[in-house]
């Protein structure tokens, strides 16, 4: 079984497009505004944080840029902001959701969140930081270049017996509120339980992923 970080890892060492921040430019704003973060937040915005081709479309933005707007804002602190921007307690902003919401990111689980007015729309949207950055991988249709074959929206007939069967693919760890990731050899599926439907990505880089994993790399 496939562990998270090496996935992601190994997708983004193909991705050419991936623009990080200098540890020191983080550190400066950081101090400087008195905010507490994750270190895997941290960490993601040092190796992401200008990946704007990444992390951007229409209305998502989860660039460094964003989370300077956010925290340097005139609106900030929180009495002089509009009230649905405000951040739950104990969690921090982590920029605007793929389909235009708010994301802030729990302090102590490094779950992902919807949210409004101060509270948290459950469950999670993204498990984590990794779920997040494979389904911005995957969202973006110029990454299918990366694969021999792109197959979308296949009918999930039966749910329970999907998730059954293909268990021992599923990649712990990358999954959200609508999506599972699975990784069946040069094969990955994205799964979206909520329209019943998955994506199919196949071969190309994923056919050295899959020689990695047989030399046990």
């Amino acid at each position: 079984m496939t562990n998270k970080n090496d996935l992601i890892n190994f997708l983004m060492m193909h991705y050419l497009k991936l623009q990080g921040i200098n540890q020191e430019h983080v550190d400066h704003f950081l101090e400087q505004n008195y905010i507490d973060i994750r270190l895997d937040h941290q960490n993601f915005l040092m190796k992401y944080g200008n990946s704007s081709s990444l992390l951007t479309s229409m209305f998502a933005d989860c660039t460094f840029d964003r989370f300077k707007n956010y925290y340097s804002s005139v609106q900030f602190p929180f009495d002089e902001m509009h009230d649905e921007e405000k951040l739950p307690l104990g969690t921090t902003y982590f920029g605007h959701d793929f389909n235009d919401e708010f994301l802030c990111i729990d302090n102590f689980t490094g779950e992902i969140f919807v949210y409004g007015y101060q509270k948290k729309s459950l469950p999670a949207y993204y498990h984590n930081i990794e779920s997040f950055l494979i389904y911005s991988f995957f969202w973006h249709q110029e990454n299918e270049q990366y694969f021999e074959t792109v197959e979308k929206e296949i009918r999930i007939p039966e749910q329970n017996k999907f998730k059954s069967d293909n268990e021992h693919y599923r990649v712990h760890g990358l999954s959200g509120h609508n999506f599972q990731c699975y990784l069946n050899k040069n094969m990955i599926i994205i799964a979206d339980f909520d329209s019943c439907y998955y994506n199919l990505y196949k071969g190309g880089i994923l056919n050295k992923l899959n020689n990695l994993i047989n030399l046990g790399l």
